[in-house]
């Protein structure tokens, strides 16, 4: 129980429950509550920079709000200088004036162990995939990564994939070649969750889309959930996915569904299959009828 000082006695279990319930903005703000606070905010292990856009921007649209949201200084001066680490979790929607800051904060992120990652584009339309640095292959510590509408560069020699890795979130992500795709997914030994939206290979970053399918081979021999919303321009022409139970395919197109079931047909246990005007194949209604 908290004496007639209030706040500056409350244990610093309780401070510390009470600040992972505010949005890091209003968490920040506490500090002036009292000296005994004024530090307690730079030791949250979930940094949240999109969940409380200030109340002038209120009227603005989502992408506006979240631009004034995301202010390049505030998120400099929190993940480079303020913020000792470690960090669990980060989420965070950039716009195009805060991509240029997005290197050098993977890089301290990766310093500071970041476990899991939420990073994603947002605009007011749709926009090309965006330059991610090298940078991110270095938080070898990750174990969620969500990518929104960013293209991978090519992983440096010495990568071997993330090896505490256990769920990949990819929405309009583009790749340089089929193998990176490949190698991503491959090489991430504890990868049990796949959901990928809108796929792109071997794409120029400045043009919305390509000219023609890439051929890519789906590898895993530990992933138990795959979600396909969208194909982008990839094909899956072969797989291996011995241990895969449930399996979520929203406008996968044949013939990369028939391929991706075929190499789970000893484990699927659920299959969710959706395409407008696109009837199942002989592959698929085989295992709709004698697996699921």
């Amino acid at each position: 129980m908290a004496s007639r000082r209030g706040i500056p006695e409350l244990p610093w279990e309780l401070q510390d429950a009470i600040l992972a319930r505010l949005p890091l903005r209003d968490a920040a703000r506490s500090s002036v509550l009292s000296s005994s606070w004024g530090r307690s905010w730079r030791h949250l292990g979930e940094l949240d920079f999109v969940s409380s856009p200030p109340p002038a921007a209120a009227s603005l649209s989502v992408a506006a709000a979240t631009a004034v949201a995301c202010d390049k200084a505030a998120i400099d001066a929190i993940l480079l200088h303020q913020h000792p680490g470690p960090v669990q979790r980060v989420r965070l929607r950039v716009t195009d004036e805060l991509l240029p800051g997005v290197p050098a904060w993977m890089a301290s992120l990766s310093e500071k162990g970041i476990q899991s990652l939420d990073l994603t584009v947002r605009a007011m339309y749709r926009p090309p995939p965006h330059p991610m640095h090298r940078s991110i292959f270095a938080c070898r510590a990750l174990r969620r990564l969500s990518l929104g509408r960013f293209a991978l560069p090519a992983a440096p020699e010495h990568f071997a994939g993330f090896p505490a890795l256990a769920t990949l979130s990819l929405t309009g992500t583009a790749f340089r070649n089929a193998r990176d795709l490949e190698a991503l997914v491959a090489m991430s030994p504890r990868l049990e969750e796949l959901r990928m939206c809108c796929i792109a290979v071997d794409v120029d970053c400045r043009e919305h889309g390509g000219d023609g399918r890439r051929k890519v081979r789906m590898v895993s021999s530990s992933l138990r959930f795959l979600r396909i919303d969208g194909m982008g321009n990839v094909e899956f022409v072969g797989a291996r996915l011995p241990r895969v139970s449930q399996a979520d395919f929203a406008q996968a197109s044949y013939p990369s569904a028939p391929n991706l079931l075929s190499a789970m047909a000893t484990s699927l246990e659920t299959l969710d299959y959706y395409y407008y005007a696109l009837p199942l194949s002989p592959v698929c209604m085989y295992f709709c009828s004698n697996t699921i």
